[in-house]
């Protein structure tokens, strides 16, 4: 039998109406909502509207009224959703149809309108990637105040749009915008996507942007594919940033890591001839015998020529043993061929070389001219007429000199 329910209809316009239902025992919440539908003639479909029980909780349309236990009126509240408000509202302004929808928040956000774009958005009638887009070309024009609308106006804030803008931040080296996602909740939304925009943050040199990712958990050890296996630790030791290359090591990034191009962080110290901080990745395991991208020289051949005698001690006092005859000779000959005297004379004195390469490093000594080299090698001892360099003796290379000159 037909049982009155007293439906209140929370609907501007709208006052409270009797709603007769069928219901011998129970009804369902959606018969409630499509009887108020059908009697009170409301503009718009079923799904827009949530009934509201006495404890202020919506209640699912598949939910069980019990009309037989109720008072011979029943009080419920029948309530718009949001997004339909919203959408009857756009309505009521002409703005219907994709292309209108886009114009009007294209437009909104030109003109900072914060009624109209909260409106849209609550409305959901504008694509989320048209939303994420319009965040991340806001991140990347620094123009937060927009950006600040759109995360506020937004239903699911800045979860839903926050992410693109985040990568953006990265790629564009944009720290205030990305410190402000930060600050709204932006979070990515799977590890990958993190670990992508540090490296991008590392290509474009946006250290904060990398150290903030970092700390929130990016991989120190993700690699680039497309951009020749750029590593996290090559890339930032490239840009100079050797705060973040000790940030990276401090979380976890593997110190002898190579690019497609078998370069590491090591060896792009030792050619840029930064032995302080060839010294300090060393000391954090860094392999000084690894050969460099170009030619066939090591890290610790390198800085043995350019007389960086630190870096020679940092290797001896690493791994003494690794430095075995063969490397310690091409060192001391790299030396004695640049006039380094103080990295010969340690070779010579300290570590010690074979007389071969004792020979071969006064050889290149006489050829370079180097007579302080010269001078310290003839000290310790090495024959200045035995056959070393190049089929001849020091001696001799130092008489074919004089006649040249």
């Amino acid at each position: 039998m037909a049982r009155p329910l007293h439906i209140v209809v929370e609907m501007e316009g709208s006052d409270e109406r009797l709603v007769p239902v069928d219901a011998a025992a129970s009804v369902t919440v959606e018969a409630v909502v499509a009887a108020a539908h059908e009697e009170l003639a409301l503009p718009l479909p079923l799904e827009a509207y949530t009934v509201v029980g006495m404890d202020g909780k919506a209640l699912p349309h598949t939910a069980l009224l019990d009309a037989a236990d109720a008072p011979e009126q029943m009080r419920v509240g029948l309530v718009v959703q949001a997004k339909w408000a919203a959408r009857a509202v756009l309505s009521g302004r002409g703005v219907t149809g994709e292309e209108a929808v886009l114009s009007a928040f294209a437009e909104a956000c030109r003109r900072r309108n914060e009624e109209l774009l909260r409106c849209i958005l609550v409305a959901e009638v504008v694509p989320a990637a048209t939303v994420s887009e319009e965040c991340s070309a806001a991140a990347r024009w620094s123009e937060l105040d927009l950006l600040d609308l759109l995360v506020t106006c937004s239903p699911a804030g800045v979860a839903a749009a926050g992410e693109l803008a985040l990568v953006t931040c990265a790629h564009d080296a944009k720290w205030e915008a990305y410190s402000f996602l930060q600050s709204k909740g932006a979070v990515f939304s799977r590890p990958q996507h993190r670990d992508i925009a540090l490296l991008l943050a590392l290509s474009s040199h946006a250290w904060e942007v990398a150290t903030a990712l970092l700390e929130g958990g990016a991989d120190a050890n993700a690699t680039r594919p497309l951009a020749g296996g750029m590593t996290c630790l090559t890339a930032a030791a490239e840009g100079g940033a050797w705060d973040v290359v000790a940030a990276l090591l401090a979380h976890g990034a593997h110190v002898n890591k190579r690019d497609f191009f078998g370069r590491t962080a090591v060896t792009i110290a030792a050619e840029k001839n930064l032995w302080g901080q060839l010294v300090a990745l060393i000391d954090a395991g860094g392999d000084p015998h690894s050969a460099l991208s170009k030619g066939p020289l090591t890290p610790v051949i390198l800085a043995a020529g350019a007389g960086a005698l630190d870096v020679v001690r940092a290797v001896a006092v690493k791994d003494g043993a690794a430095l075995n005859a063969e490397r310690r000779a091409r060192c001391v000959v790299a030396a004695a061929a640049e006039g380094r005297r103080a990295v010969v004379e340690y070779f010579a004195s300290e570590l010690g070389c074979d007389e071969d390469a004792l020979g071969k490093a006064l050889g290149a000594a006489v050829k370079g001219g180097h007579t302080e080299v010269v001078s310290c090698l003839l000290d310790c001892g090495v024959a200045p007429d035995a056959v070393f360099y190049g089929g001849e003796s020091a001696l001799s290379l130092a008489v074919k000199a004089d006649a040249a000159a």
